[in-house]
C-alpha cells in the first residue's frame, strides 16, 4: 500500500465540488461507453454516450450518442446523434443518461438497461457490471 501527503497532492479537498467553470476541466466528459460481442449472433457494438461541454448550461453543452454496430456479414452501421442539453437529463449524482429516444439506467441488481433509437439503429440491451467505473 502507498501512502501520499496532503503536501504532495496539487489539490486535495473532498468537501469541495469541482466547478465546471474551471479552466483546467476537460470539454469532453465521457458519460458511458459500452463494447460488446455477442457470440451467439456474431455482432459487434461500441455505444458511447458522452457529454461536451457544460451539463448545466443548455446554451454550452450537449449530449451525444455514437454508435458503431457490426452485423456478422461484417455490414457496419454507424451513426452519431448530438443532443441538446435541454432535452437530455445527467446529474453527477446519478451514472443514468436520459433523452427522449435513448436511455441509459443503473438497475438495482446493477446492471445497467440500454435503450435507443436512431435512424438506421435500434437497441435494447442489458449489461452486467463486472468491475467497477473508471473514472478520473
Amino acid at each position: 500500500m502507498t501512502l501520499y501527503r496532503v503536501e504532495d497532492t496539487a489539490s486535495v479537498d473532498a468537501f469541495t465540488l469541482p466547478s465546471l467553470f474551471d479552466p483546467k476541466a476537460r470539454f469532453y466528459q465521457e458519460w458511458h461507453d459500452f463494447v460488446f460481442f455477442d457470440r451467439k449472433t456474431g455482432i459487434f457494438g461500441l455505444l458511447n454516450f458522452g457529454v461536451h461541454g457544460n451539463p448545466y448550461d443548455s446554451k454550452r453543452g450537449w449530449g451525444s450518442v455514437l454508435s458503431y454496430i457490426v452485423d456478422p456479414s461484417r455490414k457496419v452501421f454507424s451513426e452519431l446523434k448530438l443532443i441538446p442539453m435541454s432535452q437530455l437529463e445527467v446529474t453527477s449524482f446519478n451514472p443514468n443518461f436520459i433523452g427522449d429516444n435513448f436511455s441509459v439506467t443503473l438497475l438495482e441488481d446493477n446492471s445497467f438497461n440500454v435503450e435507443g433509437q436512431m435512424e438506421e439503429t435500434s437497441f435494447d440491451l442489458n449489461f452486467k457490471v463486472v468491475s467497477p467505473p473508471v473514472t478520473d
